[in-house]
């Protein structure tokens, strides 16, 4: 028998709980899942690449088929990646019927690129997005800490805060930062 295996992408900045029941799922349904870190090198990202990987692994930690994940970066199209990686499968979280619209453009798209790739949606019960997370971070709210309690999975909650308040390079100013 063939083994399955699919690729989770997106860009992880910060991993949501949302994106954990994906993978969850995604492991019920697939043998092998790799998740891709999309880097756009036009967008500049909140974590960097090794941080976002280092907590899809820590999010994970506990699943009993974490073995079964692979955690990579990537530029350029992502049904193209998926071929390199002997990828059959693009798994898709979709929160709501905005996201139905997009992903199926993206499908058609994807599917004229590679037509030997299928495309896997996803339902995601939490429609929390990694930007929803970001805006709670920069909102200025005394509580955000506890804003992203209910966002971020439990295991990666004090690596946020921690990166948030001490950012690599900083000059010791403790839990003061300017959104800009």
């Amino acid at each position: 028998m063939t083994e399955r295996r699919a690729l989770y992408a997106g860009s992880f900045d910060p991993v949501t709980r949302g994106h954990y029941a994906v993978i969850c799922n995604a492991l019920n349904l697939f043998d092998e899942l790799v998740i891709g870190i999309g880097v756009n090198p036009e967008k500049k990202a909140m974590f960097n690449t090794e941080q976002r990987s280092r907590w899809i692994a820590k999010a994970l930690s506990k699943h009993p088929r974490k073995d079964c994940v692979t955690v990579v970066a990537f530029e350029g199209l992502t049904v193209e990646r998926a071929e390199e990686l002997n990828c059959d499968y693009l798994v898709r979280g979709v929160r709501g019927i905005d996201d139905v619209g997009q992903e199926m453009i993206l499908m058609q798209v994807n599917d004229r690129i590679r037509p030997n790739i299928q495309t896997v949606w996803i339902p995601k019960a939490d429609i929390t997005s990694s930007n929803i997370v970001r805006q709670l971070i920069f909102s200025g709210a005394a509580n955000w800490r506890e804003l992203i309690t209910d966002y971020v999975p439990e295991e990666i909650k004090e690596g946020i805060i921690e990166q948030i308040e001490n950012p690599p390079g900083a000059l010791g100013i403790k839990g003061q930062f300017n959104a800009q």
